[in-house]
């Protein structure tokens, strides 16, 4: 009988070592730290910052020619977290590429005719769409043949 009575209390310590266990995983998930940037937000009355998906949705050539005319009218989709498309332009910038390439940002058209001396070089492309904090960035390389 003895012996029963100690399992008894070795199996109710396990579970209630289970319980306290479950309850602090429970508190210590279910509540921001103080000064977390969401508890900050909702005491400022602001709400947290949507996070976008700027995808670029066209291929761009990836050769020219010398003396030629390189087009490439950027085409881009925005969507929000829950995947709805938001029906505006992004802000877009040519962060690095040949000089003689240059983006309309009205337009969204990167175009540029290589010279001549560019013929058999490689030249790196990269271009930035931003909309509200949210960054989507393309990189090729254009071969002048």
């Amino acid at each position: 009988m003895e012996g029963q009575k100690r399992a008894l209390i070795g199996k109710l310590i396990v579970v209630a070592i289970f319980i306290s266990l479950a309850i602090f995983i429970a508190l210590f998930y279910s509540s921001p730290e103080e000064g977390s940037v969401n508890q900050r937000e909702s005491a400022e009355g602001i709400s947290p910052a949507s996070i976008y998906n700027i995808e670029f949705t066209n291929v761009p050539s990836e050769s020219a020619n010398p003396r030629e005319q390189y087009y490439y009218p950027v085409k881009l989709l925005i969507t929000d977290e829950d995947g709805l498309i938001i029906d505006e332009k992004p802000a877009l910038e040519l962060k690095d590429a040949p000089p003689w390439l240059n983006l309309d940002k009205n337009s969204n058209i990167l175009e540029g005719i290589p010279p001549e001396t560019a013929s058999e070089e490689t030249y790196k492309v990269i271009l930035e769409a931003s909309y509200e904090g949210s960054i989507g960035t393309k990189v090729f390389y254009i071969i002048v043949r």
